[in-house]
């Protein structure tokens, strides 16, 4: 952001860069020195989101961490549906697993016949236990599916697929270690979602929630985050916003753990159109962002009163500019070229 030059005092402050680094699919961090050391530790954490830094190619996530497999956003490809399956009378879904979902899971109200049935598909990786519509041979009513052992969902099906109320849990879940009451209610130790489903996406409300403290509330559309949210990090940065495709786009605001905020517009996870960024030390900025960089018109604020208003670009001012002395109430214009002062009127 520069300096000011001799005519107009030589108070200089720090290029605060407000960089969103990691973002949903994943998470914010800024500015990117603050937050290095942690993400280094937490590497193994976060690799499931992408990562946005003016200076690097974005990470791919990684496949194991995303929230439902790369190819659709569904719990599980639809191809896998279409192997063949065959009852079994041996599954490793417990008997005690199913009694806890018809607990607490309420039949379906639409007079459909169903009875209860255990299924394989495949290979075997994949097991279904629950209630079937026989008159169609497809899963109707409340089901348990576990996939590989790695995934498993516990909730309503219409149509063979997943619809209505139901939870998914993943990768870190040992099911034979684990008790049902447990398996149901929202458990920090393991990674999970629950809320509304549509036809095998999660779609409409519900929650999210990883063991390292990453925690989502909001809506859904197609298996990503869409309409209105709330995210908690790890590091206790809490955005509250809109959400499209998967990302954070729109307007919304993020509150850091040192206390700094913004308040603005989003596009594709980065400070886009105006927005109002705040310092705990006082300082202010109210106008235009591009790619999380100070650009267009803006207004900057210090605690001792002075402000600076014009032109900036990446970050800096640039182009035509005032500054504001508040000991002599006066603005002084001027000229400044990629942070620097090149003119002043006198």
């Amino acid at each position: 952001m520069g300096s000011y030059c001799s005519c107009s005092g030589s108070l200089k402050y720090n290029n605060d860069v407000v960089i969103p680094n990691n973002f949903i699919n994943g998470k914010i961090e800024e500015p990117m020195g603050h937050f290095r050391k942690e993400k280094q530790e937490k590497k193994a954490n976060i690799k499931r989101f992408k990562t946005y830094n003016n200076n690097a190619k974005d990470k791919k996530p990684d496949r194991k961490r995303t929230i439902a497999p790369q190819d659709k956003n569904s719990f599980i490809s639809s191809s896998s549906f279409n192997l063949p399956h065959k009852i079994i009378t041996n599954s490793k879904i417990s008997q005690e697993l199913i009694n806890e979902l018809y607990s607490r899971y309420k039949p379906l109200d639409d007079d459909v016949p169903v009875e209860e049935i255990q299924l394989s598909y495949g290979d075997g990786g994949i097991e279904y236990r629950g209630e079937w519509n026989k008159s169609k041979s497809e899963r109707h009513g409340r089901g348990i599916l576990m996939v590989n052992r790695e995934k498993i969902y516990l909730g309503y099906w219409k149509n063979d697929k997943m619809n209505g109320l139901g939870k998914q849990i993943y990768f870190e879940i040992d099911i034979e270690n684990i008790s049902n009451d447990k398996i149901f209610t929202e458990n920090k130790t393991y990674s999970y979602y629950i809320g509304e489903w549509k036809d095998n996406y999660q779609e409409g409300k519900g929650k999210e929630s990883w063991p390292d403290g990453t925690y989502y509330e909001g809506e859904y559309k197609r298996g990503k985050k869409w309409g209105e949210g709330k995210l908690l990090l790890p590091d206790g940065s809490a955005y509250d916003g809109q959400f499209k495709d998967g990302e954070v786009n729109g307007k919304g605001k993020i509150i850091y753990p040192d206390k700094r905020k913004y308040e603005g517009e989003w596009l594709n996870n980065k400070f886009n159109g105006k927005g109002v960024f705040i310092w705990p030390d006082g300082r202010k900025y109210i106008g235009e962002y591009s790619n999380n960089l100070k650009d267009g018109y803006g207004i900057f604020e210090w605690p001792n009163g002075k402000k600076y208003r014009g032109q900036w670009s990446k970050g800096k001012q640039n182009a035509e500019g005032e500054i504001y002395d508040p000991i002599k109430d006066k603005w002084t214009a001027g000229k400044w070229s990629m942070g620097k002062k090149v003119k002043c009127n006198m």
